[in-house]
């Protein structure tokens, strides 16, 4: 008889057992979808913001070749440094890092050719200047989008349980594409 109940006992600890890691197994694969959800939202948000970049690099690209060609500027190496860099990148913290560095220093090109008469007058130049601050516009505008879904994956990753789970599937938290200083300074060029 007592075999009986050992036995009763042992299946029913084994069908316990099997449930409880069932449900864990579920609930793992229920918070893993939510939070690659999220990443697939903050990664289709870069997307967006991406194309928004490359359209900045391609027009700082003929702008920079316009002032070198037009003007001096002691920035306008650095501005196509960062440029290319930024073209090269296949990360996208990478690509951030380097459209900011490159911001910062078109920022300071720009005010140092302010001045320039020329410039002011040449229609090619006045083109290229409204359609970086109509993409810029658009950059400021998808960039916001992008730190709040960014902003809302990262949190979800701190989170108790996602912690525990984001830590076993190695996920990582992302950067912000934040401004520089100079760039929130960046002043109008008057037409």
């Amino acid at each position: 008889m007592y075999n009986n109940d050992g036995d009763f006992v042992m299946k029913t600890f084994i069908i316990v057992l099997s449930l409880g890691v069932f449900l864990f197994t579920f609930w793992f694969f229920i918070v893993y979808r939510k939070i690659a959800k999220l990443n697939r939202y903050r990664t289709e948000k870069f997307l967006e913001l991406d194309i928004l970049l490359i359209n900045r690099l391609d027009i700082v690209a003929s702008l920079a070749s316009f002032i070198k060609d037009h003007t001096s500027s002691k920035y306008i190496s650095k501005v196509i440094e960062y440029r290319n860099k930024a073209v090269e990148s296949r990360d996208e913290e990478e690509s951030i890092k380097y459209n900011i560095k490159m911001g910062k220093y078109l920022a300071l090109v720009l005010d140092e050719v302010s001045g320039n008469r020329d410039l002011k007058k040449n229609a090619d130049f006045l083109k290229l200047r409204r359609d970086l601050e109509v993409v810029e516009a658009k950059i400021k505008n998808n960039r916001s989008i992008y730190n709040d879904a960014v902003k809302v994956y990262n949190d979800s990753l701190v989170l108790f349980p996602n912690n525990f789970i984001s830590y076993v599937s190695g996920l990582k938290k992302h950067s912000l594409y934040d401004v520089s200083l100079e760039e929130k300074k960046m002043k109008s060029f008057e037409l």
